[in-house]
C-alpha cells in the first residue's frame, strides 16, 4: 500500500471510529432506536469500504459484523435489545483498538474532529504536520540569519564613520601641496563619493533587512498557525472517554467543556490529550459517587465533571473538576503502603497535603480490585509526567465531599520560544522570555556587596546578583553593568547584570541531531 493512502486511511479509520462509538452512545440513550441507528449503519459501512480499499481486512470484516447485527433492527425499526448492544460495544471496542494499532506504527495527528461536529460549509485541508513543521524551522533560521545581516549593516555603519574621519586626518592645505590643487579636488570628490555611496548602501540595506524581516516574520507567524491545533478534538476524546466510562460503572455523569478553540502545538496536544483522558476517567471512577450515595449526600443524582482549556500568556492550564467525595485520605494511606512508598506507621501520618502529592506517584491506586479502568497504578502519574516532559506543573487541591480539582499547566509551544538577548563583556546570551521577570537601569550604589554573594533590592528584599559573564564562565568585565534583568523560576528570583539588553528575538528549538 502506498505510504500516503496508508496514512490517510488511518486518520480517515479514527474519524469513523470515534464516530461509531459516538453514536452508539447517542444509540443507548434513546433506547436502541432512532436515527443514531441509520448513523451507525452508515459509518460502519463508510468504514467496511475505506478498509477494504487500504487493504486492512480485519478491520472490514469487523465493520461488515457490525452492519450484520444492526440490518435487521435498521430495517424493521425495532429497538435494540441490551444483549445486542453489548456485542456491538465490543465489535466497535475491537475496531477501535485495531486503528490504535495502525495508529502506533507510524505517527499520525490523533485530534481530529469527529465529522458529525463539522460544518457542512468547512473545507478542511489534511496537512503533514512533519512538513509544516520543517517549514516553520527553515523560515525560523533565515530570520536567524537575517540578524546576522544586520551585524553586517552595523559594520558597514562603522566603514562609514571611520570614512568620515580620515577626512579629517589631512587638511585641504595640505592636500593641495601633497597633490596639487587638480589631485587634492580629485581626491576630495572622490572622497565625498565614497562617502556618499556608503552612506547610501547603509540605508539600502538596512531598509532591505527590515523589509526582509517584516515579510519573514508574517510568514513564520502563518507557518506557525498551521501547526497549532484547536483544543476542540482533546475536548471531543475526554467526553467520549467520560461517557464510555460512567456507562461501564453504571454512573451518571453531567459533562462540560471549554477552551476548545484554543490552539496549541501538535506535540503540546497530543501530550495533553493523554493527561486530560487520565484526568477525566480518574474523575469517573474515583471521584463521582454513584447514584444512591450522591442522592443520600443531598447532590444531584448526575455528577458534575467539568474540563477547561485556559490561555495563560505563553502557557495553557488544562483543568479538570469534580463535584465528587473528594480524595479519600484514608485510602491513599492504604494505597502508598501496598505500593511501598512508606511504611504503615509513616503512612498514617500522612496529611491531607501529602496525599494530594502522592495521588501523582506511579504505582498509587486507592482501588483494591482490579477493573478495566483502575487498580493498576496507572493514572495521575501520567499528568506528572506530562508537565515534567513539557517543563510544567501539576497541582491538585480537594475538599471531603465536594470534590477534586486537577490542573496541569505547560508551555503552548515546543518548537518556538521568544527569547531576551543580553550581552556582557562581549559575550551574548539568549535567556526565555518567560523566565524574565523584570529589566533594571542600575544606578551607581545599585549593587549590595556582600562576603558571601552580592545582591540587588528588589520591592524591599535582597535578591541574589551575579555578572552574566561570570555566570557564563568568563572573567568578569571591569566596571559596573549597566543594566540587569531579574529572572524567575517558581517562586526563586535572582538578578544578572550585563551591559546591554538587546531585544527579544525568535528562537526556534530542535532536538541535538542523535551521536
Amino acid at each position: 500500500m502506498g505510504s500516503d493512502l496508508y496514512k490517510y486511511f488511518r486518520m480517515e479509520a479514527q474519524e469513523l471510529a470515534d464516530g461509531l462509538a459516538w453514536r452508539l452512545l447517542d444509540l443507548k440513550e434513546q433506547g436502541g432506536q432512532g436515527e443514531p441507528l441509520d448513523q451507525c449503519f452508515r459509518l460502519a459501512h463508510t468504514l467496511k469500504g475505506a478498509a477494504g480499499a487500504a487493504k486492512q481486512l480485519k478491520i472490514a470484516e469487523l465493520a461488515h459484523t457490525v452492519e450484520d447485527v444492526l440490518t435487521p433492527f435498521r430495517r424493521d425499526r425495532q429497538p435494540i435489545p441490551a444483549e445486542h448492544m453489548s456485542e456491538l460495544m465490543r465489535l466497535i471496542g475491537l475496531i477501535r483498538d485495531e486503528v490504535s494499532r495502525l495508529a502506533a506504527e507510524e505517527p499520525c495527528d490523533p485530534e481530529r474532529g469527529r465529522p458529525a461536529r463539522r460544518s457542512a460549509h468547512e473545507e478542511v485541508a489534511r496537512v503533514d504536520l512533519a512538513h509544516v513543521g520543517a517549514l516553520a524551522d527553515e523560515i525560523g533560521e533565515a530570520i536567524v540569519q537575517l540578524e546576522s545581516l544586520r551585524s553586517s549593516a552595523e559594520a558597514l555603519d562603522r566603514a562609514e564613520r571611520l570614512t568620515e574621519a580620515l577626512g579629517t586626518v589631512i587638511s585641504p592645505e595640505e592636500a593641495v601641496r601633497n597633490l596639487g590643487e587638480l589631485g587634492a579636488r580629485r581626491a576630495g570628490g572622490l572622497y565625498r563619493e565614497l562617502c556618499a555611496a556608503l552612506a547610501a548602501a547603509r540605508a539600502e540595506l538596512a531598509r532591505g533587512i527590515d523589509r526582509l524581516s517584516t515579510e519573514l516574520r508574517q510568514a513564520q507567524a502563518r507557518t506557525r498557525e498551521l501547526q497549532l491545533l484547536p483544543c476542540a478534538g482533546v475536548l471531543e476524546a475526554v467526553e467520549l472517554a467520560v461517557r464510555e466510562a460512567a456507562d461501564a460503572l453504571g454512573k451518571r455523569v453531567d459533562f462540560q467543556a471549554s477552551g476548545g478553540d484554543i490552539r496549541l502545538d501538535s506535540a503540546v496536544i497530543t501530550a495533553l490529550r493523554d493527561a486530560a483522558l487520565q484526568m477525566a476517567r480518574n474523575a469517573v471512577d474515583h471521584g463521582i459517587e454513584p447514584e444512591a450515595a450522591r442522592r443520600a449526600a443531598g447532590k444531584p443524582a448526575a455528577g458534575q465533571i467539568q474540563l477547561r482549556v485556559e490561555q495563560r500568556g505563553s502557557r495553557v492550564a488544562l483543568i479538570c473538576s469534580d463535584d465528587g467525595r473528594g480524595v479519600d485520605v484514608a485510602a491513599v494511606r492504604r494505597a502508598v503502603v501496598r505500593a511501598g512508598l512508606r511504611r504503615e506507621e509513616e503512612a498514617y501520618d500522612l496529611t491531607a497535603e501529602d496525599a494530594l502529592e502522592l495521588i501523582f506517584g506511579p504505582g498509587v491506586s486507592t482501588c483494591e480490585a482490579l477493573t478495566s479502568l483502575s487498580g493498576r497504578g496507572v493514572g495521575l502519574d501520567v499528568v506528572r509526567e506530562t508537565a515534567a516532559k513539557l517543563s510544567g506543573t501539576a497541582s491538585a487541591e480537594s475538599q471531603p465531599g465536594r470534590g477534586t480539582t486537577i490542573e496541569l499547566v505547560v508551555p503552548i509551544s515546543l518548537s518556538s520560544v521568544t527569547a531576551l538577548r543580553i550581552e556582557d563583556g562581549g559575550h551574548a546570551a539568549l535567556l526565555p522570555l518567560d523566565a524574565a521577570r523584570l529589566a533594571l537601569r542600575l544606578d551607581a550604589g545599585a549593587i549590595v556587596r556582600g562576603p558571601e554573594r552580592d545582591a540587588i533590592v528588589i520591592e524591599d528584599r535582597l535578591v541574589p546578583f551575579a555578572r552574566l559573564a561570570a555566570v557564563l564562565g568568563a572573567a568578569e568585565p571591569e566596571g559596573e553593568p549597566r543594566c540587569a534583568v531579574v529572572v524567575g523560576a517558581g517562586a526563586s528570583q535572582a538578578v544578572l547584570g550585563a551591559d546591554r539588553l538587546l531585544g527579544a528575538v525568535p528562537v526556534v528549538v530542535k532536538p541535538l541531531p542523535a551521536a
